[in-house]
């Protein structure tokens, strides 16, 4: 299952979400992560929907689904009647089909199964959906039945209670054949071992119940002659042992066996997300589709080292036979090679339940250079928290990853976390300017500081068309500086490599010459206009003062900041300026 679309259901009015094998789905509380799961399961397998399942009552609600990888295999699997239902509308190996319906409180079977005839170019036309006879029975023997794992569920009674939809009752029906099959003649001898003692006609009934049946008799045939009554207790058929059965738990190295409910929640949850594994392992057929497995919250109640566990077996799963996709809260359900293709889900009252579009959509269709996208990607995947996040920061250096935390948390009262923003470090300068491009794509909002040789160094930058002359007059200026101070140019007149001062030095003396002020004060103004600040200074050690760049100096320096005994005007070298810098990340 490559795509659905969902129309007027629940929370979604109309939105596209696009599924890989591994498909996180990311959102505050109540975007309406689950209603996609629900709809997922809802256009394989319909059931009747009431009055909440629409967003809008006088509208239909409608599923569209498209299924990649319809193999010559596939389809034989599905046998000749079933195959030919399908395989006209089956174009390069894909298939779409749609279910429908159109008012609240109809039945699961009066919901129309549509597939479409991708001959017809316009999907809105009426042409485009055919109705066919059989249609319905040929899809959904294709696809295995989807196994939906919600994150209210009752952990203890799924895995501990053998009624008809629970984890343990399918397991248990499982083993039911198996062993009839092995033991059923040794398991019926001793059941009707049972029946010959316990029911009305058993010829080895106990003393007891000869005893019971004899007085009771006497009585009723006083009230009533030529009746008889006797005491008949059915001995249960295997299939009925088995509904009784559970699970019990016990810790390794004790003898005392518990009920699960008497296990905490994180243990519950543990051993349901195992059995469910478990489960589909055994349920899995090669020969079709991947089942998708669609879990709500799997980190539920689990400690963090439970969290990676359940994550890896779930990312195993989908490397080798099933389709997952899952709700989560969690970073940690996220690791960088699942980013790319991760649905962050956003909700409005007006356009209800949306999904941005994908970090892999997005870097794709921004970056046109193969390696600029791998890294893009690299840095941008591994700052997950992006995705949990309103707003992004993206910043050059390794010292503003470790100092802008504390200070925005000194300055604000709050934590980045806390007002919904990731901190991102692109790999040089160059790094920001693609990596706000792609969260342009995603329609993320996002400001990014960068030192003062970034309005020299970039490339092809759009921020920059307004700052030539102004660059120029410094260009000029450092040709100047050079003869008083020990600093090489390079061929565009920068300052580069070689002689006792540095480049990023050089910079810096550029920053704090008068000469230059008027035309550094041009570019960050201008630069501002793209949601860019730029240190006016050189980098942003010059706001700090002199203290070094190592992780040492960081930890104190960050530890510091946080003391609310310290006083930052004295702290830092330049408080006034970094403070208006974080006011404005803050706006």
């Amino acid at each position: 299952m490559s795509q659905i679309d969902v129309l007027n259901y629940r929370s979604i009015t109309k939105q596209s979400f696009a599924l890989e094998r591994f498909t996180p789905l990311v959102g505050y509380n109540n975007a309406g992560k689950s209603n996609i799961l629900s709809a997922i399961t809802w256009l394989i397998r319909p059931f009747s929907l009431g009055t909440g399942d629409f967003f809008d009552i006088n509208q239909a609600v409608e599923v569209r689904g498209t299924v990649e990888g319809m193999s010559e295999q596939v389809l034989s699997n599905l046998g000749a009647t079933h195959r030919k239902k399908i395989e006209p509308f089956c174009a390069n190996g894909i298939i779409r089909f749609r279910t429908i319906h159109s008012e609240p409180g109809i039945s699961a079977a009066k919901t129309a199964y549509e597939i479409r005839d991708l001959d017809v170019a316009d999907e809105d036309d009426p042409d485009a959906w055919k109705n066919v006879s059989g249609i319905r029975q040929a899809i959904q023997a294709m696809f295995p039945e989807p196994i939906p794992i919600d994150a209210m569920d009752d952990a203890a009674e799924d895995v501990a209670k053998s009624k008809s939809g629970t984890t343990i009752s399918k397991l248990l029906g499982l083993i039911v054949d198996p062993i009839r099959e092995s033991q059923g003649d040794e398991l019926s001898e001793i059941l009707e071992g049972i029946r010959d003692r316990l029911e009305a006609d058993g010829l080895q009934r106990p003393q007891e119940i000869i005893d019971f049946d004899t007085h009771a008799n006497a009585q009723v045939s006083a009230l009533f002659p030529g009746v008889e009554i006797a005491a008949h207790i059915p001995a249960p058929e295997i299939s009925q042992i088995f509904k009784s059965g559970t699970l019990k738990v016990r810790d390794k190295g004790s003898d005392v066996w518990r009920d699960v409910v008497n296990m905490g929640h994180g243990a519950q949850r543990t051993i349901q997300m195992a059995l469910i594994c478990y489960l589909a392992a055994k349920n899995f057929d090669s020969s079709k589709p991947a089942p998708l497995l669609l879990i709500d919250e799997p980190e539920l109640y689990l400690h963090p080292q439970g969290v990676e566990q359940v994550r890896q077996a779930l990312v195993t799963l989908s490397e080798t036979s099933f389709q997952i996709v899952f709700s989560t809260h969690s970073a940690s359900m996220i690791q960088r090679d699942d980013v790319p293709n991760a649905l962050v889900v956003r909700r409005d009252r007006l356009n209800g339940t949306r999904s941005k579009k994908r970090l892999a959509d997005a870097i794709s269709g921004v970056l046109q250079d193969n390696p600029s996208q791998t890294q893009t990607i690299f840095e941008l995947s591994n700052a997950s928290e992006v995705l949990f996040s309103d707003s992004v920061v993206l910043a050059e250096g390794k010292t503003e990853k470790r100092i802008l935390p504390p200070l925005y948390e000194r300055v604000t009262g709050k934590t980045l976390a806390l007002a919904k923003k990731a901190l991102v470090v692109p790999d040089g300068s160059g790094g920001v300017h693609k990596c706000s491009k792609v969260l342009d794509a995603i329609s993320v909002p996002h400001k990014a500081v960068v030192d003062l040789d970034f309005a020299f160094r970039a490339e092809n930058c759009e921020w920059l068309d307004n700052c030539y002359d102004e660059i120029q007059k410094c260009v000029a200026i450092f040709s100047d500086l050079c003869a008083s101070n020990d600093f090489n140019l390079d061929g565009r007149g920068l300052p580069c490599k070689g002689g006792s001062m540095s480049a990023s030095q050089a910079f810096s003396l550029l920053g704090s010459t008068q000469e230059a002020f008027s035309a550094i004060d041009s570019i960050h103004e201008s630069l501002l206009q793209h949601n860019v600040w730029i240190w006016k200074k050189g980098c942003i050690e010059d706001y700090l003062g002199e203290r070094g760049k190592n992780e040492k100096v960081w930890n104190r320096l960050a530890h510091d900041i946080l003391n609310p005994q310290s006083d930052l005007t004295e702290l830092l070298a330049h408080f006034d300026s970094l403070e208006s810098f974080i006011e404005w990340i803050d706006a």
